[in-house]
């Protein structure tokens, strides 16, 4: 009997001990899986909140570049008129005619350079209802923030936000410059803010979200009336063009809290039940099931999240064939085998005044912040486009802008280029991408490239252009780094000889069925065997006529 009771009281501990573990356990699982939850579904606010400011910005950006390519295509003719009144308020009139939203239009000279009998001399057109007006201005423009700021840097930029005739207007200053390259005066035009920022309104990425546009020197430009406490929220802020402006999204912790709250209630609610079974039956396995099932709930979940970067990642990049630019003197084709998870190799090609824009790439890493920071550098290479055509001088600004805009120290593998359709000749950048290999009848050669630093890893970094001179039927070859590194199932690489024997076989190819060669020599060699990267090749083919 003692025997049987000190068998029943060990059974009774040992039971009690149990529950109060899995007690324990259960509690400790869904403190874990609330952060789980919770770092999530911020993850997920910061990558759609991200993605809506990226297109609100680059809309913002292309009003701001007509606007500047309106004052700097006006330059040339401010010095044919130089000296000639009427001609000078008859150009402002005419930019101002052109350009319906456009509230002035200014030229000011330099003190003493217009006319020795005038100490300052500038004459500006101005709307007044439906009427367009001109004046001189008096001499004191001389000493104004925008005329003195243009004189002592010669290069554009944009004022600070000011009031004219109720509204709040932005100023755009170009210096005018002689043939000694001395700016001698300015040619500035004025328009109302709410031209450039009218996609900002709608821009919320919640219900209690919003957006605001603040200037270099802090001028908010557009945002909500009154006090709103931000502390309680988060911050996803991007630069616009290279003018100072900051666009930011504040989204409401709240907004984003409203689902998390709701899944800890569920979570509390299910721990009490399961503490209470547990009472009855310690060995039983539905904790484990349940356990089980949440963890498969969010792996598919994750997986789910993983696939729709992968969309948005695909939607970035050209990969139809339609979608690539194609000419008579020009044959382009792109393959990429990809792995299962969202990778960050990119690509992008499109011509401009018959001039092939060129850019292939590697984001180290893979996942949502590859997919993000892949994103971030298409977008900074087709606005640095719009700038210039040196591909340096490209790099430099798309390094600026990555160094700028990521918190991370992912770096990019990148080159790009641009190739002159008429004349064969190809200017290109390189920044830590493997050489191109240029096909030619006679043989097969890798084109020299300089030692130049990955994109990312210093706001500092010097980029050099060089060149190359393409003949007809000359071919163009890129690829990242996984096409000869990658593997079969007993740790062969595919290597360079091979790549080399078989591009050597195939200069009569067109570019598309060269791409596909390849692509089924890799697809053979690593036999079902996993790639540690993406892989990705850009094949361009120049007939000259």
């Amino acid at each position: 009997m003692i025997n049987m009771k000190k068998q029943r009281q060990t059974i009774s501990g040992l039971n009690f001990w149990l529950i109060s573990v899995a007690a324990f356990a259960m509690v400790i699982a869904a403190i874990v899986q609330y952060i789980a939850m919770r770092n999530s579904m911020f993850k997920e606010a910061e990558l759609h909140a991200r993605s809506e400011l990226m297109a609100t910005k680059q809309k913002i950006e292309t009003a701001i570049i007509d606007v500047e390519s309106l004052v700097s295509s006006s330059t040339s003719a401010v010095i044919n008129i130089t000296n000639i009144p009427d001609g000078l308020y008859a150009l402002t009139q005419k930019i101002l005619k052109d350009n319906t939203n456009l509230t002035n239009s200014i030229v000011a000279y330099k003190a003493g350079y217009w006319n020795k009998q005038d100490s300052a001399y500038a004459v500006c057109s101005y709307r007044n209802g439906d009427n367009i007006l001109r004046k001189r201005l008096p001499d004191d423009y001389l000493n104004e923030d925008w005329f003195t700021n243009a004189l002592k840097t010669g290069k554009p930029f944009w004022d600070e936000p000011f009031m004219n005739e109720g509204k709040l207007n932005t100023r755009c200053v170009v210096p005018i410059k002689d043939n000694l390259n001395q700016t001698f005066a300015v040619l500035a035009v004025s328009i109302p803010t709410d031209i450039l920022t009218k996609d900002i309104k709608g821009l919320s990425a919640y219900p209690n979200s919003y957006a605001k546009l603040i200037s270099k020197y802090g001028y908010k430009i557009i945002g909500p009336n009154g006090y709103f406490s931000e502390s309680d929220a988060l911050h996803f802020t991007e630069p616009v063009g290279n003018i100072g402006w900051k666009l930011t999204m504040v989204c409401p912790n709240s907004d984003i809290g409203n689902n998390i709250l709701s899944g800890r209630i569920l979570v509390l609610v299910l721990m009490c039940l399961g503490i209470l079974l547990l009472g009855f039956i310690v060995i039983n396995s539905l904790l484990n099931l349940r356990t089980l099932k949440e963890a498969t709930e969010e792996n598919s979940r994750m997986g789910d999240e993983l696939e729709q970067a992968r969309d948005r990642q695909s939607a970035m990049i050209l990969k139809q064939p339609e979608d690539l630019p194609q000419r008579e003197n020009l044959n382009i084709s792109v393959g990429s085998i990809t792995k299962s998870e969202v990778g960050g190799d990119f690509y992008d090609c499109f011509i401009e005044n018959d001039k092939l824009y060129l850019c292939i790439g590697d984001v180290a890493g893979s996942g949502v912040p590859a997919a993000l920071t892949m994103a971030m550098t298409l977008s900074a290479f087709r606005t640095a486009t719009r700038h210039s055509d040196n591909p340096a001088f490209l790099m430099e600004d798309i390094n600026a802008a990555l160094c700028q805009q990521k918190k991370d120290k992912t770096t990019v593998k990148f080159l790009c280029g641009t190739l002159d359709l008429k004349t064969g000749e190809l200017h290109y950048c390189n920044a830590g991408m493997h050489s191109p290999v240029l096909l030619t009848n006679n043989r097969n050669w890798e084109i020299e490239v300089d030692n130049n630093p990955r994109l990312g890893m210093s706001i500092d970094s010097h980029f050099t252009e060089q060149k190359t001179h393409l003949i007809n039927e000359n071919v163009l070859f890129f690829y990242t780094d996984e096409l000869t590194e990658a593997k079969n199932s007993r740790g062969d690489k595919w290597g360079d000889k091979r790549l080399q024997a078989l591009l050597e076989s195939s200069f009569r190819m067109n570019s598309k069925e060269l791409v596909n060669r390849i692509q089924k020599a890799i697809t053979q060699h690593t036999d079902g065997a996993p790639l540690h990267d993406d892989i990705t090749m850009m094949a361009i083919k120049y007939i000259q006529h």
